[in-house]
């Protein structure tokens, strides 16, 4: 029984194509292409991408895999995402307030509201 990794690679043998010139034009990585060659799935990190990079693979070299799908690991579906509302809690920490951005800027709006006060007092007085 042929696997889809046999078909692949002997297509791709007959037709003189390296595992580079397939690579550039789908660019699925060479350990990938070499572990799709081998029927070995365990290099691939998700079944999802096993499929899509293997029907890439073959649409690249023509090959119809669609009765050979069936000997892939089966996608099986995520769990869908919480959107459950996440209040943040707000806490206030000196430490945090002192050493970051916030404090900088803080400096900066106390400093420009001096020199505006003292320019203020400067005209009005003069």
């Amino acid at each position: 029984m042929n696997t889809i990794g046999t078909i692949l690679q002997e297509k791709r043998i007959g037709r003189g194509i390296t595992l580079k010139e397939v690579q550039k034009q789908t660019n699925i990585p060479i350990p990938y292409l070499e572990s799709i060659e081998k029927d070995d799935h365990t290099l691939i990190p998700y079944p999802a991408y096993l499929h899509g990079f293997t029907k890439a693979y073959a649409k690249l070299l023509d090959v119809d895999i669609s009765q050979h799908l069936h000997q892939l690991p089966k996608v099986e579906p995520s769990q869908p995402p919480d959107y459950g509302i996440k209040r943040k809690k707000w806490s206030i920490s000196i430490y945090r307030f002192y050493s970051g951005l916030s404090f900088s800027r803080f400096l900066v709006i106390v400093f420009s509201l001096f020199i505006v006060s003292f320019i203020y007092m400067g005209i009005r007085y003069y």
